[in-house]
């Protein structure tokens, strides 16, 4: 074995990193118990503890330096289908923005360019401001959109001679620009829901599309109303921190004094109530203030917050030899969680940050100054509000700014729709970025008024409630242009420009895909999922052991490494496994092992020809490795397409299949060989079959071409009738290709579909389609209610509709929030406009698999026969699964829609059909070379035959462990399953009987021909 030395050192160090990297997972797992036993069962309390160690690295829980937060990052990631939670596909509404920068114009041509945009958007890929630019050239061919679009916004970018090519660079630099700063608008709101590990990102090649993913949500109306609202971008004058230090000072009395009356009346009510304070202290934080940067100076006691409470003479009374955090606590409960703005030596910082608390403690600080008693203290025109972003150099902590109220209506002097334009620029010394802002006539107007009141103080820029900076007016600015400076990097000088040009481009959110999982829903696919992996994968390894003997047990250790290797893998990218990426895991097992079949055939062929164990196993693997590369690398071409055209969940699949390919060729391949030249030099007893094995489809002679046009009939009946179904019987296309909303009901008892549906009728418009879903109580209810319904609250709508659709008789005497909490388990909805670009780049996914699978072939085999024969079998397999679903549709008990996931499982049907059909294909290419003066049929049947155990052996470990996923696992995949499990044997039949004869004969043909 060559470089036997360098494959040991990657393996050990491949095992290493793998390690690490799933340490991670362990060590979050740990603290997650450690957590819940500390909790006893109180989510809010546990939430709590793992709050309070989240950042800190030098607590028992920080693991390589790490702290837990950074821990949870580099955990291997549960999908949303395993844990529960929330994903939605927003999309930027571009159509606001180009109307926004026409200045909302009234235009004849500009309207109907608009509506007929939006017609060709049903059946286009383009984006929006494509499709507009063709629809205003086709209303009105010698129209001019800079006559439209020479607003006084747009005066410096836009004048009248301007082609309109020129207009439709422009504004779409301005949608980008809109459709950047909503992303950052959208991060920001998130960043505020306290979700572990969200995810949010562009989708590629489709703009204005950001993908959201929020494990564990619980309040998804909530979700809607924040994602989906259009940003408040408002000016607002400040608070010093020394007029307001006094009012905080006697807040913190007053609360002192209802905190006090609260407890006492616990006590005499409830003698047996736990009067312990809870540990709300926090680590005091002092810094400088220089007007948007922030340094940490801060110590690391809250007695320096007593100290200097008691040298700004608090009188309050209280025992001045308090030491303890429970004793500040007590005391200074207001303090306690919001640290006083000051230096070291207790000297009040100027600015209008009054104090800074922990990002836990935020919710606290805000629950106390909301109480009646506690904001009485305060003058009525100031309110508090917090920065967007935490202390540069202390990542959990936030300040909280003095906003004033100088309006009689409470409303911000100054708003965002004032702001004609802003971007980030290099000041005069090139050293440090700043931002440029200019306003209209009117808004320059406020601005110099504003200004010219606040020399010297702070003006807040608020979006959305949180204050994004607070810079300092040096004189009174005239004239609407603006330049704000604050030793900015570039990166925030540029989010901040971002923010100002929010209140010029309105351009809200939309939802049009969403999918929500329930805890209870996501704990079953856990637990089905990890059952159906464990039985398959022990399944595997049992047969592999009772078919190959010691050799088996070679290919089992091969197989651990490689399910070891494939998490490693998936921790490391921070990956996120999900149910499909489970029967991706499933179905790299049973895959897996036929690189290790492929090699044990050989050898056994060595074996019989006589030579002996040491060459046999080397001469075995040399052949093999042909076979094995065109094998893997076929499926590896689809599982790629997959994850190129997929989303979500699908590309969850192709990861994993594309991963468990790779390294289940490094295991099969290296590990196997490491072990064998082991046993070798140990000279120990080396087997490749049972007695029971030994001669099972040795020297086979099925005549496959004498019986193949037997078969061609048999195909071609099964094709056609396939087709008629297709056409008759139709498919049950899901929503992900028709749109629609669908949802998932678990009732207490058994309910009848058909009573429910007549039910849903009655507050829907048009019945719904009612479906068991699994068990005989739960069902699942599609509807196309609303879809089309630009209403931001329409998804709360239609879930409020369906519960008083089921309430009449299923739900009697079920409130809405138990409806929620209980028997709502998922709902998913998908928009008309996505349904349409997922059905294309459906279609696109399979045409172009077919397409790089004929082309490889083509390459590989130097033969257009060979991918001839290959494509026409998966033609003929994928028609024979659609036509399987069309004709079962409503006869088997689990779902057969066609959706995103089947068409998942028609990719996976071409890489495993394809994988089988170049094995046998590598084997007639090898026998025509050693012997191309032989008879051409004998040639055909011989390699067939030869590769005949292979294939058997194959099929059954890959149909073995779809068959334990599809009994064992969740309701979810069982229909994608199936598909998988139908194409495994279609495939398994096209490969001997229809790709191999089909080549056989167009081979023969051109032979024929060279002949005449």
């Amino acid at each position: 074995m060559q470089n036997k030395a360098a494959i040991i050192i990657f393996t050990i160090l491949f095992v290493l990193v793998s390690l690490y990297q799933l340490s991670f997972t362990w060590a979050a797992y740990q603290v997650n118990q450690d957590a819940k036993e500390y909790a006893h069962g109180d989510l809010n309390k546990q939430t709590h503890y793992l709050d309070s160690i989240a950042n800190d690295k030098n607590s028992q829980y920080s693991f390589f330096g790490f702290s837990y937060n950074d821990i949870k990052s580099r955990e291997l990631n549960l999908g949303l289908d395993l844990k529960g939670g929330m994903e939605v596909i927003l999309e930027v509404s571009v159509v606001d923005v180009i109307k926004s920068l026409s200045n909302y114009s009234k235009d004849a041509t500009f309207v109907k360019a608009i509506a007929l945009a939006k017609e060709y958007q049903k059946n286009s890929q383009d984006d929006f401001l494509t499709l507009f630019g063709k629809a205003f050239h086709d209303v009105d061919p010698n129209a001019k959109l800079a006559s439209i679009f020479n607003t006084i916004d747009l005066k410096d970018k836009i004048n009248y001679n301007s082609t309109n090519e020129e207009v439709l660079r422009v504004l779409r630099a301005e949608v980008k620009s809109a459709i950047d700063n909503s992303f950052n608008i959208l991060r920001n709101r998130i960043d505020r829901f306290g979700v572990t590990q969200p995810n949010i990102q562009r989708l590629q090649n489709q703009m204005g599309r950001v993908l959201i993913e929020l494990p564990g949500i619980k309040e998804p109306e909530r979700v809607r109303k924040l994602l989906q609202g259009t940003a408040k971008l408002e000016f607002w004058e400040t608070w010093d921190n020394q007029e307001v230090y006094q009012y905080l000072l006697e807040a913190n009395s007053r609360l002192k004094e209802y905190l006090d009356l609260k407890n006492n009346k616990k006590t005499v009510t409830d003698s047996t109530a736990d009067t312990t304070v809870v540990d709300t202290a926090t680590t005091e934080v002092t810094v400088k203030n220089d007007s948007n940067n922030v340094e940490v100076e801060g110590s690391d006691t809250a007695n320096a917050l007593l100290s200097e409470l008691k040298k700004d003479s608090l009188s309050t009374g209280s025992d001045t030899s308090i030491k303890t955090k429970e004793d500040i606590a007590k005391n200074y409960p207001l303090f306690s969680v919001l640290s006083p703005n000051t230096t070291r030596d207790g000297k009040l910082l100027q600015g209008a940050a009054v104090g800074i608390a922990r990002f836990t403690d935020t919710a606290k600080v805000n629950e106390y100054l909301r109480l009646p008693e506690v904001k009485s203290t305060f003058p009525r025109n100031l309110k508090f509000l917090w920065e967007v972003k935490p202390l540069k150099n202390a990542p959990d902590y936030y300040r909280l700014v003095a906003i004033k109220i100088t309006t009689r209506d409470g409303r911000p002097p100054l708003g965002g729709d004032k702001v004609t334009n802003a971007r980030a620029e290099f000041g005069n010394n090139k050293a440090t970025a700043e931002v440029s802002m200019t306003m209209n006539a009117e808004g320059a107007k406020i601005w110099a008024k504003l200004t010219k009141q606040n020399i010297g103080r702070q003006i807040a820029i608020v979006l959305d409630n949180y204050v994004y900076s607070a810079p300092v007016v040096q004189a009174e600015i005239r004239g609407g242009r603006s330049s704000i400076t604050g030793n900015f990097t570039v990166e925030e000088a540029q989010d901040l420009a971002n923010v100002l040009k929010s209140g010029k481009l309105p351009a809200p959110a939309r939802i049009i895909q969403e999918s929500v999982v329930g805890p209870s829903l996501g704990k079953e696919a856990i637990n089905s999922g990890l059952s159906s992996f464990i039985l398959a994968f022990f399944a595997v390894l049992l047969y592999m052991i009772f078919y190959y003997s010691r050799s088996g047990w070679i290919a089992n250790v091969a197989l651990v490494a490689n399910m070891f290797f494939i998490f490693g893998i998936l921790a490391s990218l921070g990956a996120v496994l999900t149910l499909p990426g489970i029967a991706g895991i499933v179905l790299t097992i049973g895959m897996s092992v036929d690189a290790n079949v492929l090699i044990f055939e050989r050898i056994r062929e060595e074996l019989r020809a006589g030579k002996g164990i040491k060459l046999a196993i080397s001469d075995g693997y040399k052949q093999a490795y042909s076979s094995i590369l065109d094998a893997n690398i076929t499926t590896l071409l689809t599982g790629i397409v997959l994850y190129v055209f997929g989303t979500g969940p699908i590309q969850g699949f192709a990861t994993t299949l594309i991963i468990g390919i790779l390294t289940s060729l490094f295991s099969a391949i290296f590990i196997t060989r490491l072990i064998y030249d082991w046993m070798l030099n140990k000279k120990m007893k080396i087997t490749f079959a049972t007695k029971w094995t030994e001669r099972i489809l040795v020297n086979a002679k099925f005549p496959f071409i004498d019986k193949r046009k037997i078969f061609y009939a048999i195909s071609g009946t099964l094709v056609l009738v396939s087709i008629i179904a297709l056409f008759t019987a139709k498919l049950n296309l899901g929503i992900d290709f028709v749109g629609g909303r669908t949802f998932v009901i678990k009732f207490d008892k058994p309910v009848s579909t058909v009573k429910m549906a007549a039910e849903l009728k009655s507050v829907f418009g048009d019945a719904p389609e009612v479906k068991i879903y699994g068990n005989d109580n739960q069902v699942r209810i599609a509807t196309k209610y609303m879809i089309d319904s630009e209403d931001p609250n329409a998804d709360d709508i239609v879930e409020k509709t369906l519960y008083d659709g089921l309430a009449k008789s299923e739900l009697k005497g079920v409130s809405y929030d138990e409806f929620k909490d209980k028997n709502f388990q998922s709902s998913q909805k998908v928009g008309p406009t996505i349904a349409d670009d997922i059905k294309q780049a459906a279609v696109w996914a399979v045409l172009f698999s077919l397409l790089i699978i004929f082309f490889y072939i083509l390459i590989r085999f130097k033969n257009w026969q060979f991918g001839l024969g290959g494509i026409v079998a998966l033609i003929h397999d994928t028609t024979i699964v659609l036509g399987l679903f069309a004709i079962f549709k409503n006869i088997v008990p689990f779902s057969m829609e066609i959706d995103q996931a089947f068409i998942a499982a028609i990719l996976t049907v071409v890489g495993y059909s394809i994988n089988d059909t170049v094995v046998i294909f590598d084997r007639i290419r090898e026998y025509i070379t050693i012997h191309p003066k032989k008879d051409r049929k004998e040639l055909f049947d011989g390699a067939m035959n030869s590769t005949l155990s292979r294939t058997i052996n194959t099929s059954l470990t890959t149909f073995l462990v779809l068959l334990i996923v599809f009994l064992f696992g969740s309701e979810v995949i069982r229909g994608f399953v199936f598909a998988i499990m139908m194409g495994v044997v279609v495939g398994t039949y096209s490969s001997l009987f229809i790709a191999s004869p089909i080549t056989y004969d167009t081979i023969l043909k051109k032979e024929k021909e060279k002949k005449k």
